[in-house]
């Protein structure tokens, strides 16, 4: 019975391809779109934690509304977690509901990036794998676009409404 299983090492081979698509983190992007050296798949990882910690860092500390911090958190921990698979841009659907719930409201700008967002994480793992574009990566760090626009300061969109 056990010379009838496949080599582990080809099992391993063979789940690779459809693990790697169905994963969220920058880590899996770099190492599924360039698959030696592992260690640059590390190196982006660890640099998009240091990003997403200090930008959620940095919005927490300038006490915007609440809305606002809590679309920042969600988004960026789906790019701050080494190993997020794809029933975890659940994460993604509280960060866009956190921005829907924001005083300010969706500007129609918004309205299109949500929408195509959410097509985007409706693309099978399997059609990822195909076209080696992980569609996964994308939403979770396409996600805080939106996010760090209502974050970032508004002296300069005064400055430029008063001149």
């Amino acid at each position: 019975m056990a010379s009838s299983l496949p080599p582990l090492g080809l099992l391993r081979r063979r789940n690779r391809a459809a693990s790697i698509s169905a994963r969220l983190s920058p880590r899996s992007a770099v190492y599924c779109w360039r698959a030696e050296p592992p260690r640059a798949a590390y190196i982006a990882q660890i640099a998009a934690t240091l990003g997403a910690g200090s930008f959620v860092a940095i919005v927490w500390r300038r006490g915007l509304a609440l809305p606002i911090r809590a679309a920042v958190l969600t988004a960026a921990t789906l790019v701050a977690i080494p190993v997020a698979l794809m029933y975890d841009l659940m994460l993604a659907g509280v960060a866009a509901a956190w921005l829907v719930r924001d005083p300010d409201g969706l500007t129609g700008r918004d309205k299109v990036i949500l929408a195509a967002l959410f097509l985007l994480a409706m693309i099978p793992p399997g059609l990822a794998e195909a076209s080696h574009l992980p569609s996964g990566p994308m939403v979770a760090l396409s996600l805080l676009g939106p996010t760090a626009v209502r974050a970032l300061p508004r002296r300069s969109i005064r400055r430029a409404a008063t001149a």
